[in-house]
């Protein structure tokens, strides 16, 4: 049986919290609340997605776009810019929009078999339509499969965070994919 051509990805529903509630535990990540769920599926900013076979959800990503501006001031030497100046006036040259991937997954004796890269290709496309930058995520520095994954999908390892996580306290890596 080929698992892709039965494969659909989907919006989040709350009746999938339960099954993506279960995946995460079996795969030790970070423990959601259904109400925590249930915030994110009511986000307009959130990408929620599940994957499905048959009805059942075999994986799931979570993530968010991110929009910040970009300002300049519009003093400048030009103008008569004062570095003393009081006030100081900003205007708004553009919205970049990035996305942050907070979890990924894909049910134990499903993975390796291209659906974590649907999912990943899934939020590709999002991140092309909102225009996006860049897609960036945090893995432990011990993930050696989830790394490789991200490499092997054009993601790139930014910086280390000393004792970012706990229980136990490791490192975590910042991974980026630029999209245009």
């Amino acid at each position: 049986m080929n698992e892709l051509e039965d494969l659909q990805i989907l919006d989040m529903k709350l009746s999938d919290v339960v099954q993506v509630q279960e995946i995460a535990r079996r795969l030790n990540l970070s423990n959601w609340s259904d109400e925590d769920y249930q915030c994110e599926i009511g986000r307009n900013y959130s990408i929620i997605k599940v994957g499905k076979i048959k009805e059942i959800v075999v994986a799931f990503i979570v993530a968010r776009l991110i929009k910040y501006q970009t300002s300049y001031n519009l003093f400048s030497e030009n103008i008569g810019y004062k570095e003393n100046c009081d006030a100081v006036n900003f205007d708004v040259k553009e919205i970049d929009v990035d996305i942050e991937i907070y979890n990924i997954s894909v049910v134990k004796q499903l993975q390796n078999r291209g659906i974590g890269v649907k999912l990943l290709e899934t939020l590709y496309e999002i991140g092309i339509k909102h225009k996006s930058a860049k897609i960036w995520l945090e893995v432990r520095e011990s993930n050696t499969n989830a790394i490789n994954f991200y490499k092997a999908n054009n993601f790139e390892i930014c910086y280390q965070r000393k004792n970012f996580y706990v229980n136990p306290n490791e490192n975590g890596l910042v991974m980026k994919l630029e999209i245009n």
